[in-house]
This record gives structure tokens, C-alpha cells and sequence, in this order.
């Protein structure tokens, strides 16, 4: 699995936010992306998805709207 490299800066930054809320940096890792991942304008990225033929399962999708709702 790919595992992109974290700048040095952004790793202090989430360091910071796992002292200031006293949960594991993996936590707070989870919860940025996950709120990353809500932000973005899903249409394309489903698009290319479906059109590719990586979609698997729609529902278990952070970038899946309805997702929120299930």
C-alpha cells in the first residue's frame, strides 16, 4: 500500500493536537483525514472511480454522501 511521506512541519502540528487532546496521534490522524476526505467535492473523484473500475462498494466510500446517513 502506498505511504506517502509527511512533512516535517505538518507532523508538529498533529503532535501538538495529540498533546492538546490526549488522544494517540493515529487518532488524530484519522479524524484530519476523515474531515479532508468530507470536504472534497466527491462528483469527480466517484466519476473516475466508477470509471476505472475501483469501485467496490460505494457504502463504505468516505467520499460517499450518503454514507453519512446509513
Amino acid at each position: 500500500m502506498y505511504q506517502p511521506e509527511i512533512k516535517d512541519g505538518v507532523v508538529m502540528g498533529l503532535y501538538r493536537m495529540k498533546r492538546a487532546s490526549r488522544k494517540p496521534m493515529t487518532h488524530i490522524l484519522d479524524e484530519v483525514i476523515v474531515r479532508g476526505l468530507k470536504s472534497i467535492d466527491s462528483g469527480r473523484v466517484c466519476f473516475i472511480c466508477r470509471y476505472e473500475g475501483n469501485n467496490q462498494d460505494c457504502r463504505k466510500c468516505y467520499l460517499n454522501k450518503e454514507r453519512e446517513k446509513l
